[in-house]
């Protein structure tokens, strides 16, 4: 048994080498460093330049601020930073950088010369620095303005880790790899790359959604042409990028750019919503392809989570994902990218409007979309915010939405029972707790047979992970509320029909007492789905447009 040392502190360089191996994985996690420190200084350019794979060197020059000379000896302390000053700058992270770990942990297993140069000075400044040394004096020093930094012999000092690396091509397919993904985060910064002098990846600066040589030159020509463009901004939530058809599914998911305010992540999940949107159209083992840029407030995400911020964690993640999946789902259905964000827009609004007291006459207009116009014909109005007046011929009709959804909904939920029932999972799973007298009146089999998969917790309820395909996202505790709730108060009831009535009150008790916009958008989809024609449940009421009394509520 090895005898048990004192207690003692770490020295300096092994607490560096430390930070080290979270912080520098292998030559890529240097290049991704560098490029952030780039991005905050302001840079417009970055130019990124290695050697054998990075394993000989890396050299990362940006035309931003740059440093003073008394700033260069600081820039390489652990923990030293110009980016927060209070505990209260963690809350909202605006930059890449921020634990001024990074210079001090790479100094630690690699040789640094830094030559930096502000525009306000008249020369520039260098300095070097090697593993277990104290930083030299900076020299002045000729350079541009900006910054540029170059590691060499990466691991150099510590043997066991260099023989993790791979060869020298695999790991510049690293870096390469991840100034794509830097360059789709950044689309407003020029960026280059090179393997000793030979230049491989150039881009110029783009606007998302535009048609440029940058997108070409990361996503490849053929995704280029065929993507769907997704924009959409929603409750705080900003989606934009593309996303490519079930055809130009991958093997792999190199082809997955994902982006959360400016800065390149990896989110498990987004990731999960984005491949929700798909359903079943892309097979297991095949990856779907997309480049899509998430913006939310920095107070709604803590970005402070990871050595390497590349994970985060949101205040509130499932109104990023559902936003996400919605914004996704609709652009693979081909809807028009600014229809998408007025209908979406237009809904939120409905949503955070206060209760009020329905009028007869709606002032606002009806949607009128296509799927409307197809099967109903010319929408005039709204009436109670409940029912849908349009022409259709010579007649006037009215339909009422809540009604003619919940038809629609149980024509396709499960029928026999015996049929499989598409379902999807809950990125969150939900307890549903109830008494068991209703458990047994509305027992977990009879729910599968509908689509809905629950665990058992005993006591505790039942764990709702997945449901019916066909049902919208709703609260699903108000659903199994007004489910149960129905369930206690009959004396026989048809689970299908039940289901329907409690999914249409769960769309409007979310709605705040205003779910015209949304059950017309989900009637839409439904009936379109389902075949249903949405005339044969209206009613005629000619003459009496305005007569509140021949359009009966439920």
């Amino acid at each position: 048994m090895q005898a048990l040392r004192p207690i003692r502190p770490l020295s300096d360089h092994l607490i560096n080498q430390i930070a080290a191996g979270e912080v520098v994985e292998r030559p890529a996690s240097v290049v991704k460093e560098l490029v952030e420190n780039s991005l905050d200084a302001g840079a417009t350019r970055i130019d990124i330049d290695v050697g054998d794979g990075g394993l000989a060197y890396m050299t990362v020059s940006d035309d931003g601020s740059g440093m003073a000379g008394e700033d260069l000896g600081a820039a390489l302390r652990r923990h030293w930073t110009s980016k927060i000053a209070e505990v209260s700058d963690l809350a909202s992270l605006s930059s890449l950088g921020f634990r001024g770990e990074a210079l001090a942990s790479i100094a630690s297993v690699a040789n640094i010369e830094i030559v930096t140069r502000r525009r306000s000075d008249a020369h520039g400044w260098r300095l070097t620095v090697a593993p277990g040394q104290a930083p030299a004096a900076p020299q002045p020093h000729k350079a541009n303005v900006g910054t540029r930094i170059t590691v060499s012999e990466l691991f150099h000092n510590v043997p066991a880790r260099r023989r993790f690396l791979k060869r020298a091509r695999t790991e510049f397919l690293h870096i390469q790899q991840l100034v794509r993904q830097l360059a789709f985060a950044r689309p407003d910064v020029a960026m280059s790359l090179s393997q000793a002098g030979s230049r491989g990846l150039r881009l110029s600066p783009a606007a998302l959604g535009a048609d440029a040589a940058r997108w070409r030159s990361l996503f490849g020509s053929a995704f280029a042409a065929a993507a769907h463009y997704v924009t959409l901004d929603v409750e705080g939530v900003s989606v934009r990028g593309w996303v490519g058809g079930a055809a130009q599914a991958d093997s792999q998911s190199d082809s997955q750019f994902l982006s959360l305010n400016g800065r390149y992540v990896r989110d498990r999940q987004l990731a999960h919503a984005v491949r929700l949107a798909y359903g079943e159209a892309i097979p297991a083992g095949r990856f779907p392809v997309y480049a899509l840029a998430v913006a939310v407030a920095p107070s709604a995400v803590d970005v402070n989570v990871h050595p390497g911020k590349l994970e985060v964690r949101f205040a509130d993640v499932r109104a990023v994902h559902d936003v996400l999946y919605v914004a996704v789902r609709r652009a693979l259905e081909g809807e028009p990218a600014a229809q998408l964000a007025d209908n979406i827009a237009e809904t939120a609004r409905d949503y955070a409007a206060p209760h009020a007291a329905p009028a007869i006459v709606s002032r606002a207009a009806p949607p009128a979309s296509a799927t409307v116009a197809a099967q109903l014909g010319t929408p005039l109005a709204l009436i109670d915010d409940l029912h849908l007046l349009f022409r259709a011929g010579e007649h006037v009709y009215a339909l009422d939405l809540r009604r003619a959804w919940r038809r629609v909904l149980a024509s396709r939920l499960a029928v026999d029972g015996v049929t499989p029932v598409a379902t999807r999972p809950l990125l969150i799973p939900e307890r549903i707790a109830s008494n068991a007298t209703l458990w047994r009146r509305c027992s977990p089999a009879m729910l599968s047979a509908q689509g809905f998969e629950l665990d058992d917790l005993g006591p505790a309820g039942q764990l709702l992970r997945a449901v019916p395909r066909v049902l919208p996202e709703l609260s699903w505790s108000k659903f199994f509320e007004v489910l149960f709730n129905g369930l206690a108060a009959a004396d026989t009831h048809d689970l299908r029909e039940s289901c329907a009535h409690a999914a249409a009150m769960a769309l409007e008790l979310g709605s705040h007492g205003q779910p015209s916009r949304r059950l017309l958008e989900q009637l839409e989809q439904g009936a379109a789905a389902g075949g249903v024609a949405l005339l044969a449940m209206a009613k005629r009421v000619d003459g009496e447009l305005l007569a509140q009394a021949d359009v009966p509520h439920d």
